[in-house]
């Protein structure tokens, strides 16, 4: 962000000057800010900025970050702001005080479907201020018609959230079904990961967010995909216990099936971007039971296991082929694989080995792993937390990961986890895990009354937990009626 609104070679010469200045020395961020200011002052930028202090401190010494909403009156656009909560509802203790009010110096961009002005610089920005109830940009809407549209926070150049009244949201959407190739990827990506995250703190109805994956057949670059992939992850926790799981997956099943066969696995001649987000829509689609998929994936482990040498798996598919043939295969595929994970000695391949051996379905596989890693040495005590929280990624893995922890909760923490670090892990990983009250009531009672547990600080987890489930609830009905419009 300092280096959109300073400029990349004023950022580069500032943070040069500041090194030089404090070589061997002690500083604080104030020295920087100086730093910073006094080079924007030396290159006498057309607005040059030289108390960044001013600036930057709304940044660092306050929690948080801003949503700025932006809405069209007439022909103008106004911007407000305010401090973006995941849960408004949650137990504020008023520890934390901001002599800033909640209030930041924010760097503003903006485009519109009249210009698309995506290619800006510091000149086009227009500064929110502390003091500022709402700021106006005159004639930005100027000659526009019902279907004209406008974004913030161009190219993603500064770090918040952009809001819109719903019709902005819905023809941003309709821009993307129409032509997506229209806004670059990285605001393709902003305008998915704004939606839901506001959408997830109650300030964007669900239905518009759930509409922003609608258009995902089309989209063949990896950031908004991997966007998109991070809120259908959120989504399936959300409808995992209820009713609407069976469809939300038929119709993640249609949807990522089209993608893998416009993409298939074969990596040949592809360049880096295009085998990342081929690995990931093959990782996703069989993660929905793709048939294409999972059909090609067993092809490709059966001839390796046929003869490894002449058909090794590429090495940026064999994840999740590694773990397809375990979850749709047997005991024969598993022992196989668990013998290749004893005579490795390759922390990567182990690691590959290890998370594939997690992916059985079946229940007495994974009890059979789960023992392993209590009491064998066959999957090292530092890796034992990863181990058991990879389990998770199914609905079947996630309930008896949990009964495990449940039922050797002393056993666990005496013998697997030591570090503070590794705490912290299976705690984030138990309340990730937790789908309903009840799971979240007995898991906070258990860490509530573990003598090593009780020491950490798992309120953050629980109201996370909390958040999430209060979040389906209120959110089911439009869940259900997106899932019923899209005719599965």
């Amino acid at each position: 962000m300092m280096r959109f609104f300073l400029g990349e070679q004023t950022f580069k010469r500032g943070l040069q000057r500041y090194l030089k200045n404090h070589l061997y020395g002690v500083t604080t961020h104030d020295d920087l800010w100086y730093s910073l200011g006094n080079q924007s002052k030396i290159d006498r930028n057309p607005k040059f900025i030289q108390n960044i202090k001013h600036i930057m401190d709304t940044w660092v010494m306050q929690m948080n970050y801003p949503t700025v909403f932006i809405k069209q009156d007439s022909d103008k656009l106004v911007l407000t702001q305010s401090r973006y909560l995941l849960d408004t509802e949650a137990i504020d203790p008023d520890i934390y005080k901001s002599s800033f009010g909640y209030k930041w110096v924010i760097p503003v961009t903006f485009t519109t479907s009249l210009n698309l002005r995506f290619i800006q610089s510091a000149k086009d920005i227009i500064w929110m201020d502390i003091h500022n109830s709402d700021v106006t940009i005159s004639s930005a809407m100027s000659g526009s018609s019902s279907n004209d549209w406008y974004i913030g926070n161009v190219m993603q150049n500064g770090y918040y959230r952009v809001n819109y009244p719903e019709e902005n949201w819905i023809k941003l959407i309709q821009q993307l079904k129409t032509d997506h190739t229209i806004i670059p990827p990285i605001n393709r990506a902003q305008i998915i990961n704004d939606a839901w995250n506001l959408a997830k703190s109650g300030d964007v109805n669900t239905y518009v967010a759930l509409q922003t994956l609608e258009y995902l057949v089309k989209e063949d670059n990896y950031i908004p995909l991997r966007a998109a992939w991070m809120e259908i992850r959120y989504l399936r926790g959300a409808v995992s216990e209820t009713d609407l799981n069976s469809t939300f997956s038929k119709v993640m099943k249609r949807m990522l099936s089209k993608q893998f066969n416009m993409y298939g696995m074969d990596n040949t001649g592809a360049g880096h971007t295009e085998t990342i987000t081929r690995s990931g829509i093959v990782n996703i689609a069989c993660a929905y039971e793709s048939e294409e998929c999972i059909q090609n994936c067993t092809d490709i482990f059966k001839k390796y296991m046929d003869n490894p040498v002449e058909n090794p798996i590429d090495v940026n598919l064999r994840r999740t082929v590694l773990c397809i043939a375990i979850r749709h295969g047997g005991l024969k595929e598993y022992e196989l694989l668990e013998r290749k994970y004893k005579a490795s000695d390759l922390s990567s391949e182990r690691s590959t080995l290890r998370d594939a051996l997690s992916c059985s379905k079946d229940v007495k596989i994974i009890q059979r792993y789960l023992r392993n890693i209590l009491h064998t040495e066959d999957v090292p005590k530092e890796d034992a937390v990863k181990a058991v929280l990879h389990i998770s990624t199914t609905e079947i893995g996630r309930l008896q990961a949990l009964e495990f922890i449940k039922g050797n909760w002393d056993v666990i923490f005496n013998r697997l986890v030591k570090s503070a670090k590794e705490q912290d892990k299976l705690l984030s990983g138990i309340y990730d895990m937790t789908r309903t009250a009840e799971e979240i009531k007995k898991f906070a009672y258990l860490i509530k009354d573990s003598p090593t547990m009780m020491k950490l600080n798992h309120k953050p987890g629980i109201e996370l937990s909390n958040s999430r489930n209060k979040w389906r609830k209120r959110n089911y009905h439009n869940i259900k009626k997106w899932l019923l419009d899209q005719n599965i």
